[in-house]
């Protein structure tokens, strides 16, 4: 059975919340942007910390001079991005230090295998890391850079390159394709088939079709990701990307500590998330490295919690084997979103509404898993669960017989479109995945 779903379909009214953003409980609340402006206009400068102003404009007048490397920037540094500090995270950051460019395109080029490969920077700002690059040997790169303060300037730069080397700008945050997809399903418009040109399309198994590296600070990109290997569909369908996304603490803490993740419907990203990508982590880089500077804030906890003084450099991959058939990449998405937006719940209970019958099944599993969680009981409760121990339960009342003409069927197929899943390698090779 081949299923996809719309990212703004909704759950039951009870559950009537953006899988996106988390705003809860109405989609008039969503922080996610649909609108044509929001999509293509610049980044908003941050807000301008006014009571602590002058003593910022000295700290970062000190920087510059103790990093004479940096202060070679100032004047083609935004002002704005240099004269903010913001209390809550950016939403762009830019690297300003050449040597941290250098040792991020190190890492990023021991990862490529031909010097041909396709390789992007989005939210470049100076371009130091695909200088860098250049340098290594890389021929050809790809710049994704919305804030127009710094198209000028990336041109001039890379005009002057080498002339064997090739350079793109396209005037869009790779990033946000989330962004420009919803706006391209209103409007029937180009805007990812316009990102994406030029890819070559790979079979999953293959090596990766591009390698993108960048600063990210927010997680509704990863999410994107996820879905797209959940509905085979958009970049997904060109093959695997490598990332390298340099970013905060809180983000390698979703691979890193996915167990501290609690709140309802980050748990079930944090699952997902793990299903299909896995990460490593290469580097931390100094925060003040990167403009505009931010206020830490105390009062983040668990995996919210970010590192206010570092960076960090993570390798992010779409896996190429996954522990599930790709038939059941859109039940097992309903299945871990329904379970997370009703909070702590029963296991047993809830499976046994869903596939009548199926809580023998999961008390005494049938099949064999790579972790189970042991005494199982009828108070056990979801949040108690690991993700690999999540998974095995799905795959315990999928394994029912009662399943496919359960009310868990009914209730995907009452809440998600149901149309012709889009022909991928992806689908291809996972087939005969083990059930």
């Amino acid at each position: 059975m081949a299923w996809k779903l719309c990212f703004r379909k909704t759950l039951p009214a009870r559950f009537n919340a953006c899988f996106l953003c988390d705003s809860a409980p109405a989609l008039e609340n969503c922080k996610t942007p649909l609108t044509e402006g929001k999509a293509d206009k610049p980044p908003k400068a941050p807000k301008l910390d006014y009571k602590g102003r002058e003593k910022h404009l000295q700290e970062i007048s000190k920087f510059f001079r103790q990093h004479p490397s940096i202060g070679a920037y100032q004047n083609v540094l935004p002002a704005k991005i240099v004269q903010s500090k913001t209390y809550k995270n950016p939403e762009y950051v830019y690297l300003v230090n050449p040597q941290v460019a250098d040792d991020i395109a190190k890492y990023v080029f021991q990862s490529i295998q031909s010097k041909n490969h396709i390789v992007a920077e989005s939210n470049p700002g100076l371009g130091l890391i695909s200088q860098s690059l250049i340098k290594l040997g890389i021929r050809s790169v790809r710049l994704y850079e919305l804030n127009p303060e710094f198209h000028e300037y990336l041109e001039k730069t890379f005009q002057s390159s080498q002339s064997k080397f090739k350079h793109e700008l396209f005037k869009k945050d790779f990033f946000s394709l989330w962004r420009y997809n919803f706006i391209d399903n209103g409007d029937q418009g180009q805007r990812v088939t316009d990102i994406l040109k030029g890819l070559p399309k790979k079979s999953w198994t293959d090596g990766p079709v591009a390698t993108v590296v960048g600063t990210m600070t927010r997680n509704i990109f990863l999410r994107y990701l996820v879905k797209s290997i959940v509905l085979q569909r958009e970049i997904a369908t060109y093959g695997r990307v490598d990332l390298f996304l340099i970013t905060y603490e809180k983000y390698w803490n979703i691979f890193n500590k996915p167990s501290q993740i609690s709140r309802g419907t980050q748990k079930a990203w944090g699952i997902l998330t793990n299903i299909f990508l896995e990460a490593e982590l290469i580097k931390e880089y100094p925060r003040e490295f990167f403009l505009p500077w931010e206020i830490s804030s105390a009062k983040k906890r668990g995996v919210n919690k970010s590192d206010s003084r570092n960076m960090y450099l993570i390798k992010v991959t779409m896996k190429k084997e996954f522990s599930l058939h790709a038939d059941h990449f859109v039940p097992f998405f309903c299945f871990a979103m329904n379970l997370y937006a009703k909070g702590s719940s029963s296991i047993i209970a809830t499976c046994e509404k869903w596939v009548p019958g199926c809580g023998e099944y999961l008390l005494v599993p049938r099949l064999t898993h790579t972790s189970y969680f042991e005494d199982m009981n009828v108070f056990t409760q979801f949040k108690d669960l690991t993700t690999e121990q999540v998974f095995g339960v799905y795959r315990e009342m999928q394994s029912h017989p009662n399943y496919q003409s359960s009310p868990f069927m009914d209730m995907i197929e009452q809440e998600w479109l149901k149309t012709e899943t889009i022909e991928t390698t992806l689908y291809d090779a996972h087939s005969k995945a083990a059930q």
